[in-house]
């Protein structure tokens, strides 16, 4: 008996000692506003995103130009790894935007701080480059491995929706993806990835769509195939 409560113990032990490992070895948990940058056209649209692995409820916003309240239009989509809360600011008005979460229903949620401004005209095609992204952050848990395509664009942009494949006989695979800092990643993202990085070493058919912060949608000039340089030892 006290041998079977001995083995029940330590089996306990190593499990919770390997589940804490595993959640210590998983530091990239975030979440930021994606807007294109600080100015925005009226009705703008902006993105809220987080790679938090708990289900986002829509939660209020408060949104004030020129402090006074004015309506926004809010919903939610996940797209493994993210989760997305989409927002319009339902309002002509122009000058300093507040958006602020309601502590009652978002108290973790960064809050944002914009310009309204006359509408700005935006390139009818983006122009894009290519580069293979490949960081490590080591910590208690091991190595956090960031790995992929990384598609660095000329417009602003809140959002991509990108479709790969393998080639023409193989089916689309459909991702969302916020743009942080005029990129979108594709790949191995720490403790998650969207799409295998050694598919993407081989070359893939891809169409990106991105959403501009008037809410149009655009694509890329010319870019119908990407390939990452395959990782050296």
């Amino acid at each position: 008996m006290k041998l079977a409560f001995f083995v029940t113990a330590l089996a306990t032990l190593i499990t919770h000692t390997q589940l804490a490992h595993a959640i210590m070895g998983c530091m990239g948990e975030s979440s930021e506003w994606a807007s294109g940058g600080k100015d925005l056209p009226p009705h703008a649209h902006v993105v809220f995103w987080s790679d938090r692995q708990t289900q986002l409820a829509t939660p209020k916003l408060i949104a004030k130009i020129a402090g006074k309240t004015v309506p926004t239009k809010t919903s939610t989509l996940a797209a493994a790894p993210f989760q997305f809360v989409l927002v319009e600011i339902d309002s002509d008005a122009t000058g300093h935007l507040d958006l602020k979460w309601d502590q009652k229903t978002q108290s973790e949620f960064t809050d944002g701080s914009f310009e309204i401004k006359a509408k700005p005209v935006y390139a009818k095609k983006a122009t894009v480059k290519t580069a293979r992204f490949h960081h490590e952050i080591r910590h208690t848990g091991g190595p956090e491995v960031f790995d992929g395509l990384e598609i660095t664009i000329d417009v602003p942009a809140v959002r991509a929706h990108v479709k790969l494949r393998r080639d023409a006989k193989a089916a689309w695979t459909e991702l969302d993806i916020p743009v942080r800092n005029n990129t979108v990643d594709i790949g191995l993202l720490g403790c998650v990835r969207n799409y295998e990085p050694g598919l993407l070493e081989k070359g893939v058919d891809i169409d990106v769509a991105l959403t501009l912060p008037d809410g149009s949608t655009i694509g890329a000039d010319n870019f119908t195939h990407a390939a990452i340089d395959k990782k050296t030892k």
